[in-house]
């Protein structure tokens, strides 16, 4: 009669690499929840250094202009002035220049700190508040025929 019974070596196979199996599962899962903490530690670190560098601008601008309170501009650098040339606001840019922009209150500051002074402050027109103003509706101013010229 055959045997029933495999061998041994074919009924356990599980159970010779169940505890290293189990360990790797474990130092693996150990190694991927430490790599996100500390990529979260790192983001958290970078974006307090980021607030503390747009404080720092915004304390050195403030000097020099009265800054839209309740606001935390967007900052940019000037990198290539070359590229911004065909722009009124930046025709005066450097490499180097602080581009300050306060959405809210929709003016831009253009700051050159190696010198600590301010090139242009403007009006910003962003495209999404231009498309939630109403249109301009037609509206006549009639002159008087008669009187004075500074009357109407």
């Amino acid at each position: 009669m055959p045997d029933v019974n495999p061998p041994y070596n074919m009924r356990k196979p599980l159970g010779k690499y169940f505890l290293p199996l189990v360990v790797l599962v474990v130092v693996s899962l150990a190694l991927v929840a430490g790599y996100f903490y500390r990529r979260s530690i790192s983001y958290q670190s970078s974006n307090s250094t980021v607030q503390k560098e747009v404080k720092a601008m915004t304390d050195k601008v403030s000097k020099l202009v009265i800054l839209p309170e309740g606001e935390t501009p967007t900052i940019a650098t000037v990198s290539d002035p070359a590229l911004l040339k065909g722009q009124v606001f930046f025709a005066e840019a450097e490499k180097g220049d602080v581009v300050l922009i306060y959405t809210n209150a929709k003016k831009a500051i253009l700051y050159r700190p190696s010198v600590n002074k301010i090139v242009n402050i403007s009006s910003v027109n962003l495209g999404s508040a231009a498309k939630q103003m109403p249109a301009p509706q037609n509206t006549e101013i009639k002159l008087p025929s008669e009187g004075t010229p500074n009357e109407f």
